[in-house]
């Protein structure tokens, strides 16, 4: 099955074009760091809300 993920990633900026993409591999760890970095900064963001 062919998939265009150019195409897919220009899609979603169409209907949000805030939207952050990451594309990872859960096969070769690609791009996962970067995924882990937004993730960390999020928990803490949203602990400062709630502390």
């Amino acid at each position: 099955m062919q998939f265009d993920v150019q195409r897919c990633i220009e899609y979603a900026q169409q209907v949000n074009p805030q939207i952050q993409v990451f594309q990872v591999s859960a096969l070769t760890g690609t791009g996962l760091e970067s995924w882990y970095q937004w993730l960390s900064e999020k928990v803490q963001n949203s602990s400062q809300v709630y502390s």
